[in-house]
């Protein structure tokens, strides 16, 4: 239930983002900053009302005021959905972000676990920040690609995936490919991407392994940090056994693994 509650929360903010100013500006009355008002109202509400709630549900009980949250989201959902007009869009998100109940749930949660697996129910249901990057976009220069790195790494998150840019067909990144770069349909390389086409794309003035060795470094440099490893030994700690080998063996796949094989066919190479 508590996953739930905080996935929904996710679900109002952040995986809504890349789509939402795109449709909010089409509601009768939009502009981009009332969209913009549209999308920050949620969290706004979310802000201002997370310690009066939670005050509420010391006094009243978590269960009732978790209903309560988990009906004023619904109602809001539901008018989000039916909204004719950007001030209607407006209200209803604001519905939404009425139930602030991410508090009252965690607080729920510390009174139903045991003390001795409060911690591991915490690391469980806690949210981490994680980040996709994609490197070698229409354009972008080494330096470019070497600054994307350097954010993922300054930016405090907990988790980076770094891939290098598969345009998919139809989209606009797909016509700014044929504009900035070329299509390689030789069988050489892989395509990343679950579709017909199986060139792969390759940005003017840069090569594809190039972008596969900045893809390896990102991710070396990333992952193999004092803090991140530290953090990574912490979570160890909490996961299910089924899933901290299943990370583990990923590691050693990309990190060890990986890396005597691209010695092993470079040293081939260098012998043919």
């Amino acid at each position: 239930m508590v996953s739930l509650i905080i996935s929904l929360r996710l679900l109002g903010i952040f995986l809504m983002l890349p789509v939402f100013s795109v449709f909010a500006v089409r509601y009768p009355g939009a502009t981009l900053p009332l969209a913009g008002i549209a999308f920050g109202v949620y969290p706004l509400t979310q802000s201002f009302l997370q310690i009066p709630l939670g005050w509420a549900s010391d006094r009243w009980g978590r269960k009732p005021l978790i209903l309560f949250g988990l009906l004023l989201f619904t109602v809001g959902s539901l008018i989000c959905g039916f909204a004719r007009d950007i001030v209607e869009l407006i209200v209803a998100r604001a519905i939404q972000g009425s139930g602030a109940i991410a508090s009252v749930a965690l607080a729920a949660l510390a009174d139903l676990t045991r003390p001795s697996v409060r911690a591991q129910a915490f690391t469980v249901t806690g949210i981490v920040i994680g980040a996709t990057f994609m490197l070698g976009l229409p354009t972008e220069t080494p330096q470019q690609t070497e600054k994307t790195v350097r954010f993922a790494i300054d930016s405090g998150i907990d988790y980076a995936i770094f891939g290098i840019t598969e345009p998919f067909p139809g989209t606009e990144l797909w016509v700014d490919a044929q504009k900035f770069g070329y299509f390689d349909d030789s069988g050489r390389y892989q395509n990343n991407l679950l579709s017909e086409n199986a060139a792969v794309w390759i940005p003017h003035g840069r090569t594809r392994d190039e972008l596969k060795d900045a893809v390896r470094n990102a991710m070396r440099r990333f992952y193999l940090r004092p803090r991140a490893l530290w953090r990574s030994l912490k979570n160890f700690y909490h996961l299910p056994t089924g899933r901290a080998a299943r990370y583990l063996w990923a590691g050693v796949v990309f990190f060890v693994i990986g890396h005597f094989r691209r010695s092993h066919l470079a040293h081939m190479g260098t012998r043919n």
